[in-house]
């Protein structure tokens, strides 16, 4: 269901729902004590393309970095040391 349902989606969409799926799935493995910070890099439930496009739109929307960092990326289940040097460089920005 989840893989038709991503065909029916724009590269910008299926981005924002890997970013969310990502973000229940890791609100869901904290809840049963089994989620353990992981490494970007080892990670495939989200592409360095789709977090940088919805870093982009959360910053567009008014989000600072500062609340990204904070927020967003631990509710992924990433450490802020294990992203890719670009991806610090833009929550480097306002």
């Amino acid at each position: 269901m989840v893989k038709s349902l991503l065909l029916g989606l724009d590269k910008n969409q299926a981005a924002k729902f890997n970013m969310l799926i990502s973000m229940i799935n890791t609100r869901i493995n904290k809840i049963r004590s089994t989620q353990t910070n992981k490494n970007f890099l080892d990670d495939t439930s989200l592409s360095k393309e789709e977090l940088i496009m919805n870093i982009n739109d959360l910053k567009s929307r008014g989000v600072n970095s500062s609340t990204i960092s904070q927020y967003v990326i631990p509710e992924l289940g990433y450490t802020l040391e294990s992203l890719p040097q670009d991806v610090l460089e833009l929550l480097k920005g306002s």
